[in-house]
């Protein structure tokens, strides 16, 4: 059984009846928590204060995380997470992130003076107003060719900002356009190859499946500090920069360095990205851990029968 994140207060009960009903199965917990959510589960279950003011829902599942011993396989998806988890929850915990399916390198002839970021727009922790704010803020003699393109769904709250900012800005408003929600998945794809630049400016994020699939199209990546696995996405340099989160200044400046330092990189520089994201995120490669840890755990579950 494979098992999502722990919030959800149910997961031990479906453990036990799994377990129950399959004395022999597996159980599988795919943690994917962000830094910020793993120091408030080592505070509530270590620290010497319970937090009475988090709601009722967050502290329960920091209670759950204490049964995370009835899961067989438990991973993370960033290195960092790695043993600071398995020192919380007294257990092993795997590397697993996520991945992407084989297919050939992004085409660097496609790239365009495009930043572009794919995200829930509605959502304030993506702080998708810092990144509009920066690309304002850019030197016209730097980015005045470069086109500024938000995907994503968005309500009310996102349109009253973009509004207020085509009305506060509006001689870079034509260079900033919202896709709204791209369903279809090649379209999106196609957005990626066309991009240079992918910038993910969130207040906090685990594993981001945006990013990996830009790197996957050989852009360059401006994330974060509030992305967990940052260092695991761009794990060698000229891959990426990372930002101050909420920090409009220093996003300026990484765009602004990003555009100079691709400005003498050719189709070459974005296929390399591409071809060495898709090596190392390759899920072939990355469900061999997982695939050798169900066969471990299958030989001693038949044992202990």
């Amino acid at each position: 059984m494979n098992i999502y994140h722990i919030h959800n207060p149910h997961m031990p009960f479906w453990i036990l009846a799994y377990k129950w009903l399959n004395p022999r199965g597996i159980v599988y917990l795919k943690l994917d928590i962000p830094k910020y959510l793993y120091e408030e589960y080592k505070e509530y279950l270590y620290g010497k204060h319970k937090f009475p003011h988090y709601h009722f829902r967050s502290r329960f599942a920091c209670k759950v995380a204490g049964n995370t011993r009835k899961c067989d396989i438990v991973s993370v998806e960033s290195h960092e997470l790695v043993e600071l988890v398995a020192n919380l929850l007294k257990r092993e915990v795997l590397y697993i992130p996520n991945g992407l399916y084989n297919r050939k390198a992004v085409d660097g002839n496609l790239k365009e003076n495009i930043i572009m970021c794919a995200a829930n727009l509605e959502m304030p922790i993506k702080q998708i107003d810092v990144l509009m704010e920066a690309f304002t803020r850019i030197d016209p003699a730097i980015g005045n060719e470069w086109t500024l393109i938000l995907a994503g769904a968005y309500g009310k709250r996102f349109k009253q900002i973009y509004d207020k900012f085509c009305v506060d800005y509006p001689d870079v408003a034509d260079k900033v356009i919202l896709t709204g929600e791209i369903i279809n998945r090649n379209e999106l794809m196609n957005l990626y190859e066309k991009a240079k630049i992918f910038v993910l400016p969130s207040k906090t994020e685990n594993f981001s499946l945006a990013a990996l699939e830009a790197l996957g199209n050989g852009d360059f990546a401006i994330l974060s500090d509030g992305v967990t696995s940052k260092d695991d996405l761009m794990d060698r340099d000229g891959m990426g920069f990372i930002i101050k989160s909420g920090d409009v200044k220093d996003c300026t400046e990484k765009l602004e360095k990003a555009i100079k330092f691709l400005q003498d990189k050719d189709a070459s520089f974005y296929e390399e990205i591409s071809s060495h994201t898709l090596m190392r995120f390759s899920w072939e490669e990355i469900l061999k851990t997982l695939n050798e840890k169900i066969n471990q755990v299958g030989i001693n579950e038949y044992k202990n029968c």
